[in-house]
């Protein structure tokens, strides 16, 4: 059984390129850690590894893995995350991104 969630919008705070599928290639936990600080009250997540039984995105390069964080359901809510993620100074490359995510519970 799939689920998936609502559409919503992320800011991607950085990415990483893995050509190799190689799972040992993603935004190291304590980056997410240090970066959900900045962030108290938006939830910042990174990618894995797709696996058929894992929790996965959409809207995103196949060949990446990421680490964002939620910026809200509407446009307008979006917009004002993306300006306190570049006030921050320290994701000079952050890029809005309207996704879902989803989980094959099969």
């Amino acid at each position: 059984m799939l689920y998936d969630t609502e559409p919503f919008y992320a800011i991607i705070l950085k990415s990483v390129r893995n050509t190799q599928d190689d799972c040992a290639i993603f935004v190291p936990e304590p980056e997410r850690i240090e970066a959900q600080k900045l962030f108290p009250h938006h939830k910042v997540f990174a990618s894995r590894c797709h696996d058929a039984e894992e929790l996965y995105y959409t809207n995103v390069a196949p060949d990446q893995q990421f680490m964002a964080v939620f910026a809200g359901h509407t446009r307008a809510e979006a917009v004002r995350m993306l300006a306190q993620v570049k006030a921050t100074g320290k994701f000079p490359g952050a890029s809005l991104r309207r996704m879902s995510s989803g989980f094959n519970g099969t």
